[in-house]
């Protein structure tokens, strides 16, 4: 399953933004990121072939990293370990818009974390990519 990068209404100068989790056609992930003034669901009805989303929340671009914290009002949050897993590709796709980005910092709200019945919905995808949710 691959994961692609898209971008809503971000440019280089905003920092502080949204993110989202989503299933797109042809069996991939997208991680779509949009202005910290839009909402979430606003990222998700942008993207036209996006089938149903995950979760999302908040990140923040450092000069050299990438912080994925909160969580979506609207779709729930992401766990910290599919954050995890999807760190390298991540790193590599925020490359092209700021260079210097090297690593990426996984804070999900710990209120999030305790909901096991949001978490259930991940185990089907976390199984298809190999992570164990704790």
């Amino acid at each position: 399953m691959a994961l692609e990068l898209s971008v809503v209404g971000l440019n280089e100068n905003e920092r502080s933004h949204k993110y989202i989790l989503c299933a797109g056609a042809e069996d991939r992930i997208i991680y779509a990121v949009g202005s910290i003034h839009d909402p979430h669901k606003n990222i998700f009805e942008s993207l036209p072939d996006a089938k149903h989303v995950f979760g999302g929340g908040s990140a923040c671009a450092y000069s050299d990293r990438l912080v994925l914290s909160d969580y979506s009002g609207a779709y729930g949050g992401v766990p910290k370990q599919i954050l995890e897993h999807f760190s390298p590709a991540l790193v590599a796709a925020y490359q092209k818009i700021w260079p210097k980005l090297a690593r990426v910092e996984c804070r999900p709200k710990e209120i999030f974390e305790r909901e096991e019945r949001r978490m259930e919905s991940w185990d089907s995808l976390a199984k298809r990519f190999g992570v164990e949710l704790k």
